[in-house]
């Protein structure tokens, strides 16, 4: 059974990748969002995680948290919106896909979030389920 490196990285290096993802796995995803996600966004760039098979740079699976500022009682919190969870197929069985949730669901604090939230697919439920989420359950630190 393979073993997974999860990453944060310059989501620049696997543009190509992520933009084969989206055609595979969200075929109504727009290319230009991609730029949009890296240089539009007011609240900030998107930051990306990356799953890799060990010793190898192909790319296994993908997630982004998209920053957003939203505003209750006066006060501003820093939101992150889980997105663009993404497994290759090939790599289904094996296991990357808990682990990716995971890993970007422990850096909450250290990229200073205030919550995560998401709207998961139904396919992606379970999962998100199975990493400590649960419907209309928002991620604190």
């Amino acid at each position: 059974m393979p073993k997974f490196l999860v990453i944060q990285k310059d989501p620049q290096e696997y543009k190509e990748e992520i933009l084969q993802f989206w055609r595979e796995y969200l075929p109504d995803t727009p290319p230009e969002r991609f730029e949009w996600m890296q240089c539009g966004n007011p609240a900030g760039p998107a930051i990306w995680f990356f799953a890799c098979e060990e010793n190898s740079t192909k790319l296994a699976g993908t997630l982004s948290i998209m920053p957003r500022e939203l505003s209750c009682s006066g006060q501003t919190l820093r939101a992150g919106i889980l997105g663009d969870y993404m497994v290759s197929g090939e790599y289904r069985v094996f296991g990357p896909a808990l682990q990716i949730l995971k890993t970007a669901l422990a850096h909450l604090s250290p990229l200073q979030f205030n919550f995560f939230y998401t709207i998961p697919n139904p396919d992606s439920t379970k999962m998100i389920q199975r990493a400590g989420l649960s419907a209309g359950m928002l991620l604190r630190h």
